[in-house]
């Protein structure tokens, strides 16, 4: 039973994250928690020498978007405490891969779309 409950908690987590568009070409957007189960690499973006010597502090958020194949093709930031914590946020970003989203409608979607967040203090 036990292996029941825990093979349904992903799915679970996708039917409660996720919502399907349809642009020509399939795309879906995921909450945090949803993208980051997916991740499969994740390096953490380094805190700027510059940015902890100035005693910046705040968080980052950041959209990114992947492919079919786990590779970001967009990351886009919204917000960020300075430019040096937000371009250290898009350069580990553009590092991190992805498994694909579960199929919607027998369709893997081409496209998956988030946002994240990351503190630095």
């Amino acid at each position: 039973m036990k292996q029941v409950v825990y093979s349904v908690i992903p799915l679970l987590l996708f039917m409660l994250g996720c919502e399907m568009h349809e642009r020509g070409e399939s795309s879906v957007t995921v909450g945090s928690t949803v993208l980051r189960y997916l991740a499969t690499v994740t390096p953490s973006p380094e805190y700027p020498r510059s940015s902890a010597s100035a005693g910046t502090q705040g968080r980052a958020v950041v959209s990114v978007s992947y492919d079919a194949s786990g590779v970001p093709v967009e990351v886009t930031l919204l917000e960020s405490p300075d430019a040096d914590i937000g371009a250290a946020v898009s350069a580990a970003l553009h590092q991190w891969r992805f498994r694909p989203h579960p199929p919607i409608n027998g369709r893997i979607p081409a496209r998956t779309t988030g946002r994240l967040v990351f503190y630095f203090a």
